[in-house]
């Protein structure tokens, strides 16, 4: 007997399938994001940062007293985090879309700034579900 079957006989194979089947899936949703990202509508103007944010806050139902600071910068950025107490979405170059605004903001709306993370919980937890709002909206 090998030891791959020595793993399925006692059991370690459905575990190691079903964590390989779960990086697969969230690493497929980050790739596919990432293309929408870049084929969504580009965001020109600060006005019209300021309006897709001003939308996805009303359809996210967002607090109206949170205070989220939106920069069109000129270099290549898709960021959200906070700076002297509010939220700041940066988005600017290639990645100035409306998607990537969306993802941004999801990660303000479900506190991923508020709290330390560790690598792994934002790549197969908080990235997965910001891209999956990103693209359809999906309030998870």
């Amino acid at each position: 007997m090998n030891n791959f079957q020595k793993i399925v006989k006692y059991g370690l194979g459905p575990v190691i399938v079903t964590y390989t089947l779960g990086i697969l899936a969230s690493l497929s949703i980050k790739v596919v994001g990432n293309i929408h990202g870049l084929f969504s509508p580009k965001v020109h103007t600060q006005e019209q940062l300021e309006d897709i944010v001003a939308q996805e806050r009303e359809r996210l139902d967002m607090d109206k007293n949170i205070f989220i600071e939106s920069r069109l910068v000129p270099y290549t950025e898709g960021k959200a985090r906070i700076i002297d107490n509010h939220y700041v979405i940066e988005v600017g170059g290639y990645s100035a879309t409306e998607a990537v605004v969306r993802h941004e903001l999801y990660h303000v709306f479900d506190g991923h700034q508020d709290h330390p993370t560790n690598t792994l919980v934002n790549l197969f937890w908080e990235e997965p579900r910001t891209d999956l709002y990103q693209m359809f909206r999906l309030d998870l």
